[in-house]
């Protein structure tokens, strides 16, 4: 049964760079950091703490899949050239939530994957 507080919580867990960051990484304030791991990744532990039960009763192959994204792969994101270093650790500390969340929950017969979107160039004319 999800209350009325954690229903708001998860349905603000959202956070994607709300700025580039410029300049050297050394210099960066933890800030920008902590805030998008609180959101992208101990919000969705927690949105999968609260929906886990449902989950398991829901249907025989229940499935629990959070959004991430390329900038959270370790061959990939840490070469894409511009600012986005809180942002690509906080979905790579995602993508390896779901991974051990499905090593756990596999015998439970629950279905964990992440899903990366893409980058995509759109021409606005």
């Amino acid at each position: 049964n999800i209350t009325d507080q954690q229903s708001k919580h998860h349905r603000r867990n959202c956070g994607g760079p709300s700025r580039y960051v410029q300049g050297k990484l050394s210099k960066l304030p933890t800030t920008m950091t902590r805030n998008l791991m609180k959101v992208n990744v101990v919000g969705t532990f927690v949105l999968f703490q609260t929906c886990f039960e449902l989950l398991k009763a829901s249907s025989t192959s229940p499935k629990f899949v959070p959004i991430t994204s390329d900038t959270g792969s370790i061959a990939v994101g840490a070469a894409i050239p511009f600012g986005i270093m809180p942002y690509g650790m906080s979905k790579a500390a995602l993508n390896y939530l779901a991974r051990k969340l499905h090593f756990e929950h596999e015998k439970d017969g629950l279905g964990m994957s992440s899903l990366a979107s893409n980058f995509h160039v759109a021409y606005l004319t």
